[in-house]
Parts: C-alpha cells; structure tokens; sequence
C-alpha cells in the first residue's frame, strides 16, 4: 500500500502540525530571537519591504538591516552582545570584548599601534589587551548597519568599517581593520566600563597619543523640547547692525558648535566678560564727565586723578556687575518663554552624574509677571553655580562636580537653550545705553 507524501508541516510523531512562519520577516524574528533576548535594547522592526533591527547597542542612530538570506548574519549575531556605554562587541562565546577602532588606513605616527600588546591588572584581575584584526563578525555586522540620524556617539565608528565591506578587495590598498581587543573578560556593565575608565587613563598616560576606549554614558531619558530657533518669531527682512565688540564675538561663534557643556560655558564667558567691565550708572556717569571735560588733555596727571576717583565710585562686586548686565541687558520674558517650553528643567532638582544637584530656580505654578525682572538675578545665581560645577574641581558649597557624561549634557540642553537667549542680548544690547 502506497503511503501519501509527508505534510512537511507535521512533526515526527505525527501529532501536531509545526507552525510554519507567515513571512520572511517572521521567519527572521525567530531565527533571531537568541540576539533578541540577549540585547534587550534592541528591537525587531518589520517595514513591509524590509526588515530591520532597531536600536542595536540601544542607539537610535543606526539601524541594523536584515536581508531575506539572513543564516549567516543570524550566526553572528547569536555570539554578540552590543553594549549601550562601548563602542564594541562582547563576544559571548570566547568573553572577548572587541572594542571598534577603524578601517581606514592609519597615519603614521599610529602605525606602531598595530601588533601592540600588553597586561593590564586592575582590581584583582589581569587580562591581555591587544590592537589587533577586527573580526569577521564585526566586518559582517558594519555591512549591514546603516546611519539613520545624527549620531552622539560617532555611530559606533562603524563607518569606515562599513566602507571598508563595500569595497573591492582590490581597491583597499593599505585599509586594514583594527580593533581593540581585552582578552576574557566576564560582562558585568558597570565593572567593564570602570575597568576601562582606568585603562583609558594608563594607556594616555603612557602614551599620550594612544585611542581610548569610547564611552557612551547611558542617556537620561528626558524629553528635550528643541530651542527657539527665530528671535523674532521670523526671519526679518531688513536687520540694521551696529559695531559689536570683536571679543563677544568670538566667543558667540565658538558657542555654536560643541557639547552642551562647551556651549554653555562659552555663553556664560560672554555675560561674564561684559560683567567684568560694567559700571553701574552713577559711575558711568562720573566717567563720562570727565572724558567730556574740554582741558581733558591738559592735565593728564589730574585727569588719571579723576577717573581714578570716578572708577572708584563703583563698588559693585563681581556678583553684583553679573546680575546687572543680565538686568540691563537682558530680555527677561524672552528667558521666561524659553524656561516655560521645558519647565521641569527649572521647577524640580536637576541630579547630574558627579554628584552636583541644581536646586529648583521657580516654582511650577509661577508666572511671567511674577517671574519679572527679579527672575534675572535667581537665573544669575543658577548659571553661575552650573560653570562653577563645570569648569571647578569642585562646587563649593556642595563639594559636587558635572561629569562630561551624555546624561549630563541632555540635562544641560534646556539651560544652554536658555542661557543662549541672555547672552546674545548682552553681546547686542551691552554698551548701547
């Protein structure tokens, strides 16, 4: 008796059919269901005509795409786990962390890198640490990982890795793929990544030109809502300038760019240099007397006297000339709009990595009225405890730093929004009264 052909899908017992996948997208996410739990951060994304996994190392900057012949990528990505804090894989199966260093070419005073190797005993352990060839799974991966926005973290330094699969073997020249290997290293997120805080430091110590390993500090999750982009409401069509002070400037241009840490600093240089040569009204005035005297240079001996005596009218410190200018300069309802589009930046403690906390500045209920020109010198006082943070050993009443981490500079945005609308004021409006 002849037997019906085999259903291929029911098992070999016969009892219930195996579930076949609807799709090449469904067939993808259970073949890659091990990477999946493994890199929790990561998601299985299906856009109809592909297939994708998003946020791999939780970074929203790439995306990892998945083709319909997908074995081979899938038997890589069974062995990785993409940590959030490094550019880098930690191989699973031989506990390699493979940190991504570069495809191109090096210069040559990087060269000698190549082949180095060394011991690095830290907190009771030793591993063997290497600049060596990158491996197959990371060529494999950076083929597949594409650039999707902007990127905080250089996206992982996978470009040149990428560019390096896309090219013919015979067109690379001297392209040679380098990573930076730490050999058997268990995972543990927080250890690995103050473990290579200190070997960053040793390696630059001894080598002021050696890499480092990239760190990504976790994100803090707030919301940012972008800045004030026009001024005005709107781009004007006729703007009539004035000769601005050359040094305000600078330090306006060199604001644009950067971390918000930079840029906040650089902002806060410009209300501070204009604090530094401000006088209140009264000796403004006695200043002015005396360069409109018509025997000015008669007698320089007495006219040094009487500026001497005119400048000294001042007695203004250095606290109370920064909150001038901010008064004198500054738009403070304009500050107050900027506040109000991220408010609990300026209502509620503000807890950065390092240790500083950055008291409330108002309350959530207040208002624009009340906020009122007041308002300038409870904004003077926060951004001047925010630089001393910054740029200090130290806060000194908390004994506190800001750490240059990406949490913290998140938590900045709003406050670099903010400080941008004062200081632009004061480099437009200082010494037009």
């Amino acid at each position: 008796m002849k037997l019906p052909p085999k259903d291929p899908n029911e098992n070999e017992d016969g009892d219930e059919p195996v579930p076949k996948p609807e799709s090449y997208a469904e067939a993808a996410k259970q073949r890659l269901a091990k990477f999946l739990a493994t890199n929790s951060l990561a998601a299985f994304k299906d856009a109809g005509s592909e297939v994708f996994i998003d946020k791999p190392w939780g970074d929203s900057s790439l995306a990892l795409t998945i083709p319909p012949e997908f074995e081979e990528l899938a038997k890589v990505l069974d062995n990785v786990y993409l940590p959030e804090q490094l550019s880098a894989l930690w191989h699973t199966d031989t506990m390699d962390l493979e940190v991504i260093y570069t495809a191109f070419q090096l210069m040559p005073s990087q060269r000698e890198l190549v082949g180095r190797k060394f011991k690095f005993t830290y907190d009771g352990a030793t591993h063997t640490c290497e600049f060596t060839r990158s491996s197959d799974r990371l060529l494999k991966i950076a083929q597949h990982t594409q650039p999707i926005t902007e990127s905080t973290t250089g996206h992982r330094n996978l470009l040149s890795f990428h560019i390096y699969g896309a090219t013919p073997e015979e067109h690379r020249d001297e392209m040679e793929p380098i990573s930076f290997w730490i050999r058997r290293i268990e995972w543990n997120e927080d250890k690995v990544v103050d473990f290579a805080r200190h070997l960053n430091f040793y390696m630059t110590y001894f080598d002021i030109k050696s890499p480092a390993v990239l760190l990504h500090f976790k994100d803090s999750g707030q919301q940012v809502t972008p800045g004030t982009r026009y001024r005005r409401g709107s781009f004007p069509p006729v703007i009539t300038g004035h000769t601005l002070d050359e040094n305000l400037m600078s330090l306006w241009a060199a604001a644009s760019s950067g971390d918000a840490a930079r840029r906040f600093q650089y902002y806060y240089r410009i209300i501070e240099y204009a604090s530094f040569f401000y006088l209140e009204e009264s000796a403004r005035a006695a200043v002015k007397r005396v360069i409109a005297a018509p025997d000015l240079m008669a007698d320089l001996g007495s006219t040094v006297e009487r500026l001497m005596a005119a400048l000294n009218e001042s007695r203004m410190d250095d606290v109370a000339r920064f909150n001038a200018v901010l008064r004198e300069c500054v738009d403070v309802s304009a500050v107050w709009r900027e506040m109000a589009k991220n408010m609990t930046s300026f209502s509620e403690p503000v807890n950065f990595d390092g240790g500083f906390v950055l008291a409330p500045i108002v309350a959530p209920t207040l208002t624009d009225e009340q906020f009122g020109v007041k308002g300038c010198d409870v904004f003077g006082r926060a951004i001047r405890e925010l630089r001393n943070a910054l740029t200090h050993g130290r806060d000194t009443k908390s004994a506190a730093i800001i750490l240059p981490t990406r949490r913290n500079f998140r938590l900045l945005t709003p406050w670099v929004n903010v400080i941008t609308i004062a200081a632009g004021d004061v480099v437009l409006y200082r010494n037009r009264s």
